[in-house]
């Protein structure tokens, strides 16, 4: 008899510790927020008892722990574990013939029949725990996530129920032992663990949600503190993430250099994925991407190659300043500087790249799902759950089947650019086996993109910031007016206002703009939330200069790139300030000779293939339309003194950020 009270505990108690551990162990992110939650409840404990240690506690004091500490993402991996790992049924023997289960009458049983009452079946129900009911997740018991649908509690019958429920104190027993089990042995081996050399991690509250809240708030200011508590290098907790960020130019440059431990195309590919949904069928099990798309990008976007596409885009523009002009009555146009910039940079850029055939133009639908689309990338970096994305996905599927349509256009290829010609001959006729068009077009969303999302953005900043300042586009009028003079000076009977395109090409070529040059680089580094991420591949790798931290394989490591840029003791006092000027020739030089870090286009393996293209196709427009209007803040609209405060510093890690509400503007024509 008693063989059976000792089977009871340490058949399933023990075990059950087990797997409370393994399953935990297998999670990308190990013990680590079982082991925060655990810190943060002994934290507290000791506030009130400052002399005290729990290691070397009297059991006395070990129990008023146990017994009052709040672990409730601890209480919530137990129950997951015995949701996970319980395999038992309740026997019930039908005493009488005719019996029925209540809500089933159509079903009768006879005397002597046995009844099992199949409790796993309940505990992996879609129905109940949603789509990932076969998937262990240690937080699904938290408060939110005990309720069903119509404000019951989910079922969890790991101790059974009825008459033969494990008895109450038994019950009790095993929970509160196992849970103070579990919390001993976790603080035995914090011991262990805090003299690791694992990076410090940034202390939060609330298990899983981690830092999501403060770093969402004001991600400029968190950053900020958490390097000068912790250091350079620091890790951080967020809505189920854990990433490692890299903060001080050195350590970047370490990282970048270190391309053997920390690898950038893992990464990459999972963006690829995750964002633009291309199917792993093209993205894991086809080798063409990586070993044949990237180089292919890399090639045809060389400083040496991008001529025809800058050319291109230089035609289109100047095809939208014609537009802009028919719309501008006799004096002023009254518009926002998204209307007047933002769009017709993207239906430029979308013509350089496609050609005219593809749907960019107002009367057709890609811009409103583009900018849709744009506004949810961060959502979908993030792993967000499909119910929060919903809008973006639509908006996904629509760029993806306007692209489709555009491949199966006759005549698509005559004026599209290298770039996409050369990926969709590759997709379609290197690839083993070849690409569908619905694999073709999801790709090319991701290019289309990566030069839309940022660079029609970032023009409009170089407009709003500078329109902030008190002297407005002055400086850079005056700076174009010189560049004109000294060009007209050599042909004077040319007016660049009525010039060939290959007029125009070679005036912008040519033309001495260090100004603009400059406040581009700096929309740049004010503007840009950007972070490189790399995966560590093997065990022990550290960044060199910071030998006291060691890390695993399959870490992820992020050099925030905006920490850099906002640096005091590389850009000075006033770093958080737009200053157009700051990278004119003097201001290019840090102490000690050397060049201050721009970032802006990454570094390592994943610099931007696009740079040269992007940063000279920004140059050029920006001249052509600064050349054709006058451009000032609309008056009767209120400003603030600086466009800085107008940057959605919410939109975190993805490029250059957005505004948060439209930059009201007059227009008129220059000439």
């Amino acid at each position: 008899a008693i063989n059976s009270d000792f089977w009871a505990a340490n058949g399933n108690m023990s075990w059950a510790f087990f797997w409370v551990l393994a399953l935990m162990l297998h999670e990308p992110h190990g013990l680590t927020p079982l082991y925060e939650e655990l810190d943060a409840a002994v934290a507290y404990w000791l506030k009130s008892r400052p002399g005290s240690d729990l290691r070397n506690a009297s059991l006395a004091e070990l129990d008023g722990f146990l017994q009052n500490a709040s672990l409730p993402l601890l209480t919530s991996t137990i129950s997951e574990t015995l949701r996970v790992s319980v395999s038992s049924t309740s026997i019930r023997v039908v005493v009488e013939d005719g019996a029925t289960i209540n809500g089933y009458p159509q079903f009768q049983f006879k005397k002597g029949e046995k009844i099992l009452c199949q409790i796993r079946s309940v505990h992996l129900d879609a129905e109940i725990y949603g789509p990932d009911y076969a998937v262990f997740k240690a937080e699904r018991f938290l408060d939110d996530g005990i309720i069903a649908e119509g404000g019951s509690r989910k079922p969890l019958l790991a101790f059974g129920g009825g008459i033969s429920k494990l008895e109450s104190n038994k019950s009790m027993f095993a929970a509160t032992a196992a849970a103070s089990a579990v919390a001993l042995g976790y603080h035995h081996y914090a011991k262990k663990r805090s003299n690791d050399r694992r990076p410090p991690v940034v202390p939060f509250v609330i298990p899983w949600l981690g830092s999501a809240i403060t770093l969402g708030r004001d991600p400029d200011a968190f950053f900020q503190k958490a390097r000068e508590t912790y250091g350079d290098i620091f890790t951080v907790q967020a809505a189920g993430h854990c990433w490692t960020y890299v903060t001080s130019a050195s350590a970047i440059s370490a990282v970048y250099c270190n391309s053997k431990s920390f690898v950038a195309q893992p990464a990459r590919l999972e963006f690829s994925h995750k964002v633009f949904d291309m199917p792993r069928s093209i993205v894991y099990d086809n080798e063409y991407m990586a070993q044949a798309l990237y180089p292919m990008h890399h090639r045809i976007l060389a400083s040496s190659n991008i001529e025809p596409m800058v050319e291109s885009l230089v035609k289109h523009f100047v095809r939208r300043i014609q537009e802009l002009n028919a719309k501008i009555p006799h004096k002023t146009w009254s518009t926002t500087l998204e209307e007047f910039v933002h769009k017709p940079t993207f239906l430029a850029m979308a013509a350089a790249m496609f050609g005219p055939l593809f749907k960019a133009e107002e009367a057709s639908p890609s811009y409103e799902p583009f900018l849709i689309f744009d506004d949810y990338i961060p959502l979908f970096a993030s792993g967000a759950p499909s119910f929060l994305i919903q809008r973006g996905t639509r908006a996904r599927n629509e760029l993806i089947n306007i692209f489709e349509e555009y491949f199966n256009t006759p005549g698509w290829d005559d004026e599209a650019s290298e770039l996409i010609r050369s990926v969709a001959y590759g997709a379609r006729n290197e690839s083993q086996p070849p690409w569908t068009d619905r694999e073709l077009a999801s790709a090319i969303n991701s290019d289309f993109w990566a030069a839309n999302g940022n660079m029609s953005w970032a023009f409009f900043w170089v407009l709003a910031l500078v329109l902030h300042e008190p002297h407005g586009l002055t400086p850079l009028y005056e700076e174009l007016e010189a560049a004109v003079a000294s060009w007209s000076k050599a042909r004077p009977r040319s007016n660049l206002l009525d010039a060939s395109l290959t007029e125009l090409h070679e005036f912008l070529q040519n033309a001495s703009l260090p100004l603009l040059t400059s406040t581009i680089s700096e929309t740049l580094r004010v503007s840009l939330s950007s972070s490189s991420l790399r995966v560590v591949v093997e065990d022990g790798a550290t960044i060199s200069g910071y030998p006291q931290f060691q890390f695993k394989k399959g870490d992820k490591i992020l050099c925030q790139i905006r920490s850099v840029h906002f640096d005091a003791e590389l850009y000075g006092p006033d770093a958080a300030a737009f200053k157009a000027d700051r990278f004119l020739d003097s201001g290019t030089m840090a102490e000690g000779g050397s060049r201050k870090p721009l970032l802006v286009w990454g570094g390592g393996a994943s610099k931007c293939d696009g740079r040269h293209y992007a940063a000279k196709g920004c140059k050029f427009t920006l001249a052509l339309l600064l050349l054709h209007f006058n451009i000032k803040l609309d008056p009767t609209y209120r400003h603030p003194t600086s466009a800085t405060v107008l940057l959605d510093k919410t939109r975190i890690g993805v490029g250059v950020m957005h505004p948060t509400k439209p930059t009201n503007v007059l227009v008129s024509k220059r000439y």
